[in-house]
């Protein structure tokens, strides 16, 4: 599972994708919401993959491999999740990424964070 520290970046990014989502707190940072959050971060990566190209400082949002060893990576680095979504929220033509996954994730993300999903 994950330390608290990589909870607080999954805490992060969904407080970026969805500013008033209920329950967003590390405590209720479940595996579940996890592989649903690695879906929705992997749907915005792959729909704003482009922008790594604009801005190096993203880069590692990028990378290969799994979100929590990503995210674990960014912590290292000192690079913050929301900083990235919030990055993309603020170019016209990468937040369609986010808003994308945040209309098509945003019931299931609210169910796993009550601990109604399984």
């Amino acid at each position: 599972m994950c330390t608290n520290e990589q909870k607080a970046q999954y805490v992060a990014a969904i407080a970026a994708i969805w500013p008033n989502m209920p329950n967003n707190s590390i405590n209720n940072i479940s595996g579940e919401v996890v592989d649903l959050m690695g879906q929705v971060l992997n749907s915005i990566r792959d729909c704003s993959q482009a922008f790594v190209a604009i801005d190096a400082t993203f880069s590692l949002f990028y990378d290969s491999g799994s979100w929590g060893d990503i995210l674990a990576n960014a912590l290292i680095n000192g690079i913050n999740v929301g900083d990235w979504i919030a990055a993309l929220r603020g170019n016209m033509q990468y937040n369609v990424c986010v808003v994308t996954a945040a209309a098509n994730w945003r019931s299931a993300i609210e169910l796993a964070l009550m601990g109604l999903r399984k």
